[in-house]
Formats: C-alpha cells, structure tokens, sequence
C-alpha cells in the first residue's frame, strides 16, 4: 500500500505543481530535450490597456531559437491566403440567409462599426464575418493581437517564426461547421451585444488571472464553440503534441498558443505530461 501510494504521488506530483499557482508560461523539460522550451497561453485580442507582455514571456523568448504560433504570422503569403479563403464559393452573397429583422440589426451592426453592410460584406463567409464583429464589441481605442507582438519578439531576436498549422488547414476546421450555426453565432452576438461584452470579459478575467483551467471551460463551454470544441480544441491539441515534441527537441523553441488549449485533461499541459514530459510554471 505504501509503495502504490508512493507511485500515485509520484505521478500527481506535475499536476500538484503546476496547481500551486496559476501561470501562463511553462518551461517545457523531459525526454530528447537538450533545452528547455517554453509554452505561453495568449488571448487572440485586448485592449491596448489591458495588454501587457510579461517580463518573463520576454526572457523566454529571448532564450530560444524558433518561436512558434498557431499559424506562421510572418509569411507574407498568409494575408494574401486568408483573403481568399475568406470569401464564400462563387463569391455568394449570404445576406438571404437572415430574416429582415436579423439583416437590418446586422447591416446597422456592420455600418457603424466598418462603414458598409451586407451588400458589399455578404461575400464572406459567416464565421469570418463573426471575427470581424468581435473586436467592435469591445470599447477600447486600439485593440493588440499577441501574435503579432510574438513576431516582434522574434524578429527583434533574431529567431524565426513558424506555425504549428496551415492557414488553409485552419480555414478548413470552420468551413467543416455548418453554414446554419456560424449565422446562428452571428444573429446571437448582433442581438445581444452586452452578453457578447460580458463573456469576453469573464474571458478577460480569467486571463488576468492566470487560471488556465478555467479558461479552457469557458473557451469549451461558449456557446459559440460548444458543439465544435473537439474540432477546435482537443482534436487540434491531440495534433500538436507530437509537433512540440519534435520541434522542441530540434532547437529550443518558444510555442504561443491560444489560452483555451492549455488547461483541463484534454489541455497541452496534460497531454505533454502524459507523454513524460515536465511542465513547471514560470513566474
């Protein structure tokens, strides 16, 4: 019994450090590894005055050789692929797809915040036209990308930028939810803009907070993302285990990811561990 207990410690002992206080960025350690490597959890998009790069996210990147994002954000061709994955086939003009009532809230939406309405924006597909409604909710001057902060980072170091995904991969996981749905997001967030605001900002809370359990729940448990979330999260966390591995063990390497794949018993952190490798909080 001593010995069983003994062994159950031992293989609690990751999860019991990483519980001892909540963080963002993990010094990644174990089999193959010359170096450490580091992992980062960012949230896609702040107000300028909610955003601040730790010191320590800096020191780790400075310390390695790669930093790697979701998608490579320092292809010049990736802007140009976006674009035209953006639009939907023959250039369809999706606005019949909404009632009266749910076109007229959105082109008021759209005009406000773009200056143009689903005359001209109806030719993009309905989950890129729900990201471009996401950043309007938030009342802020500025909004910063993390990502493109990273690719500062780097470049001011030295060191490359590369992607653990294809843009076209990536497009390709939201074409896969049906048209219905992504409009259903959309009527959901024109129609009740405040409990849009309110549940990024418990999002935003979370962040601040450095809990990464609890922001992979609430990434999991949106309503936007609910029915997807093997599609958006686990299945995609299951795929980039073996990249980090690999790529980690290759060179030292600074991976920056969404906060939502961090946490919970489908997260990075514990398919890494699973794997015998060692995630320590840094401070």
């Amino acid at each position: 019994m001593r010995k069983a207990y003994l062994l159950f410690i031992i293989a609690l002992a990751p999860l019991l450090a990483r519980g001892q206080e909540s963080s963002l960025l993990y010094k990644l350690t174990g089999p193959g590894l010359a170096e450490p490597s580091y992992i980062f959890g960012t949230i896609h998009m702040m107000c300028s005055e909610d955003y601040s790069m730790p010191a320590s996210v800096e020191k780790a990147a400075a310390s390695v050789d790669r930093t790697v994002l979701e998608l490579d954000m320092d292809d010049p061709s990736m802007m140009m692929k976006v674009q035209q994955l953006s639009m939907n086939p023959g250039f369809e003009n999706i606005s019949d797809k909404f009632s009266k009532a749910e076109l007229d809230s959105l082109n008021a939406f759209l005009k406000k915040g773009y200056g143009a309405n689903m005359t001209q924006l109806g030719v993009i597909k309905p989950f890129v036209l729900l990201s471009m409604l996401l950043p309007k909710l938030l009342d802020c001057k500025e909004i910063i990308a993390f990502e493109n902060e990273f690719v500062k980072m780097a470049k001011a170091n030295e060191i490359p930028v590369e992607g653990l995904e294809t843009v076209e991969f990536q497009m390709s996981i939201f074409d896969s939810i049906p048209e219905e749905d992504q409009i259903k997001a959309i009527n959901e967030l024109v129609a009740d803009k405040e409990k849009a605001r309110n549940d990024f900002n418990k999002l935003l809370k979370a962040y601040k907070e450095k809990d990464v359990d609890k922001l992979a729940k609430l990434v999991a448990d949106d309503p936007q993302y609910a029915d997807y979330a093997d599609k958006l999260l686990y299945e995609r966390n299951k795929n980039w285990v073996p990249d980090i591995v690999d790529m980690a063990k290759e060179k030292p390497s600074l991976f920056a990811v969404g906060s939502g794949h961090l946490g919970g018993d489908k997260g990075l952190l514990h398919l890494l561990e699973q794997e015998g490798y060692t995630l320590e909080p840094v401070f």
